[in-house]
């Protein structure tokens, strides 16, 4: 799943391409990618969703590489999908008044 982590994106596809891995690659809203996405997977058999078959999605497939999002995370959870966390969003904390 890619969402935060855009950089790194196409690199890690085509790492995983090289391992004669089925993908299934989501973007959401980064339709950028979509044409680095598909060179990086160099003609491996993938496929894109959108993202209201991700639930559908994780029962499908084998592991997810994503994001330390709480709704992934939990959806994972429930799925009994492994995940790889390959990006963590940092949260702000407010400064306590003192």
């Amino acid at each position: 799943m890619i969402h935060a982590a855009k950089r790194g994106a196409p690199e890690l596809v085509r790492l995983l391409a090289k391992l004669g891995l089925d993908l299934t690659v989501t973007i959401g809203r980064a339709d950028e990618l979509r044409s680095e996405i598909e060179a990086a997977a160099n003609g491996t058999r993938r496929r894109s969703l959108v993202d209201e078959r991700i639930p559908r999605m994780m029962h499908e497939n084998h592991l997810l590489i994503g994001k330390a999002g709480g709704a992934t995370v939990q959806e994972t959870i429930a799925a009994k999908c492994p995940m790889i966390i390959n990006h963590v969003v940092a949260v702000r904390r407010k400064a306590m008044p003192g």
